[in-house]
Order: C-alpha cells, then structure tokens, then sequence
C-alpha cells in the first residue's frame, strides 16, 4: 500500500503547471454548491434575465421593498430588482425595475400582489390614497351593524344584508 502523500505532491504539481484558469477549472466545485442544485425559481429567474448575476452591492438595501424582490445586476453593473411574486408565479414577464426607482417596486406590490407597506415604512401613492379612501367613512355594512364576522351566526345575517341590498337605487 502506498502512501497517500506522494499521491498529493503529484496532484500539487500539476496544478502548479497549468494556468490560472486551467487550475480553476481541474479544482472539484465546493461540495455545497454540488449537492444543491439550483431552485426552479432561480433557474426561471436567469431564464428571464439571462445577461444578469446576483448582485455586487457595497451597502445593505434599506428598503422593505428589497425583501420581496431578488436584488440582480447585468455585466455593466446596472442594479435591478426583480419581484419575487411575479417569478413565483412564472409570470410570462416578471416585474423589474432599476435600483433607482425602487418606488415603482412598492407600488408594483401592492397594485399587483395587495402587498401593504409596514406601518413605518414608505408607502406608494396608490396604498396612501387606498388608505385615504378607506377611512372616509366608508364602512362595510357589517362595520354599521357592528357584526363580528368571525361568528357564523354574524357572518350570516352580513351576507343577507349584503344580497339584499339594491346596488341599482343607490
């Protein structure tokens, strides 16, 4: 039995015989990437954005809106984000926008996918005069007869009140 040392120094030589990228190519992959084969929604992602990589960004993205969105670049550098619903959902064109415009993507979510801005964070014009509206003394018929819809009994005399009620007279 021989030694597994001689074997080493063989490999070692050789790798140092090759160039840079030649050695690059003959190193095994780490085993993480080999035993993990890409997700079908990062395989639809490149397929849709196929001039595009993860992206190399110096700083964390403040924004909610980044959570709901894979943050990609092309080979210029150019940043987008690309809406993680509209790739869940194989959109035939998913969503993206430029880094810049990252309020396109709020408004994008919640127009698109009803998703709402936290509490804290920065709304878009669309969720704001959503907000607006609701709170005009609009009240659903079971917020007047301050039915609990939760309760079936409740639910029910909401639903009849609703079937009931004559959209045409008013």
């Amino acid at each position: 039995m021989e030694p597994a040392t001689p074997l080493m120094n063989d490999e070692t030589e050789t790798l140092s015989r090759m160039t840079p990228v030649e050695a690059f190519l003959a190193t095994p992959a780490s085993s993480v990437r080999s035993e993990t084969p890409q997700d079908p929604e990062h395989q639809y992602l490149w397929r849709c954005f196929p001039d595009h990589v993860w992206s190399q960004r110096v700083r964390d993205t403040s924004s909610w809106v980044w959570d709901f969105g894979y943050d990609i670049q092309n080979l210029n550098g150019s940043r987008r984000w690309v809406c993680k619903r509209c790739i869940q959902n194989k959109s035939p064109r998913p969503r993206s926008f430029a880094e810049k415009g990252i309020q396109n993507a709020n408004a994008h979510l919640f127009k698109g996918h009803g998703i709402w801005a936290p509490a804290e964070a920065t709304k878009s014009a669309a969720q704001r005069k959503a907000e607006k509206m609701k709170t005009k003394d609009q009240r659903s018929i079971a917020d007047v007869m301050k039915l609990d819809t939760r309760l079936p009994r409740e639910q029910e005399i909401a639903n009849s009140l609703v079937k009931s009620f004559d959209r045409k007279h008013f």
